[in-house]
């Protein structure tokens, strides 16, 4: 009897949701949603910081503020 060899981590979590995705939606698909989502809530909750505090300005750094289509939607 042979053993199958499993995969461990992102791999095996990688091929879990591979395996979950309706027909015709890719994991690119998902992950896109999921940014766009992100960055829509972190927009958000940004204005209402910078209304509360009556700021015009906002400076977004670090690794997220990097990304280009989180610049784009600020």
């Amino acid at each position: 009897m042979q053993r199958r060899k499993r995969k461990k981590g992102k791999a095996a979590g990688r091929e879990k949701l591979k395996e979950k995705l309706p027909e015709g939606l890719t994991l690119a698909d998902l992950c896109f949603s999921l940014q766009e989502t992100i960055f829509a809530m972190l927009v958000e909750v940004t204005e209402r910081a910078m209304s509360h505090c009556g700021s015009k300005e906002v400076i977004v750094v670090g690794g997220v503020g990097c990304n280009v289509r989180l610049q784009q939607m600020i």
